[in-house]
């Protein structure tokens, strides 16, 4: 049993511990990846990423536009339901109110 703590050890670079955050991407000889100049990419490429990047913002514009657009659409509906309902009730209550009258007014 301990020769396999040992051994978890000895291979585990963490030591057990849990990293925060990304993680690192190290090569192979303990180096940092080189980084991608700009120059090397090409403008067609970073053309073709920018209209990407506007549609992808534009999409998401017009889909809050939608929601919020549902979401009053939503709100006014309940508001009517809500005030029909109001006066359905005032006019049951109004109602029983008269017959109650009318019967206590024929004794």
């Amino acid at each position: 049993m301990r020769d396999a703590e040992t051994q978890s050890e000895t291979t585990d670079p963490t030591g057990g511990r849990r990293s925060r955050g990304r993680p690192r991407t190290r090569q192979s000889n303990g180096q940092s990846p080189p980084q991608a100049k700009a120059s090397a990419v090409e403008p067609q490429v970073v053309s073709e990423r920018a209209k990407r990047l506007l549609q992808w913002r534009q999409d998401g514009v017009t889909a809050a536009s939608e929601y919020e657009a549902k979401e009053r659409a939503t709100r006014l509906l309940t508001a009517r339901l809500r005030t029909e309902r109001l006066a359905r009730e005032t006019a049951s209550r109004e109602r029983d109110r008269k017959r109650a009258v009318k019967s206590r007014g024929v004794r």
